[in-house]
């Protein structure tokens, strides 16, 4: 056993984040392309602009309200049971909208 190089661990935490915001974007678009085209294009990829908004995506339902996604990503093996770090930020969002 050697010393953890939490650099290192820290950029491969965010790039799995990033990968999985990536996987979300893109299947929200495909879901709205064919019937909602305009709103597919409205999709915005929250994360990238602000840290504080308690989620990462604004996407929108099929009766185009708007849907608020916090992304959690893996690349640990399926699990019947996990945890994952909520932020006291992302859980009073979650009170607050909607979905």
């Amino acid at each position: 056993m050697g010393r953890i190089d939490y650099v290192q661990h820290e950029k491969k935490v965010i790039a799995i984040g990033d990968l999985g915001e990536k996987i979300v974007m893109e299947s929200e678009r495909a879901k709205l392309d064919n019937k909602h085209p305009k709103l597919a294009k409205q999709i915005l990829q929250v994360s990238l602009l602000l840290d504080k908004c308690g989620y990462d995506i604004k996407s929108f339902e099929e009766d185009e309200s708007p849907r608020y996604i916090e992304v959690k990503s893996t690349n640990e093996p399926y699990k019947k049971q996990f945890s994952f770090y909520l932020t006291e930020n992302e859980r009073q969002y979650a009170k607050i909208l909607n979905n």
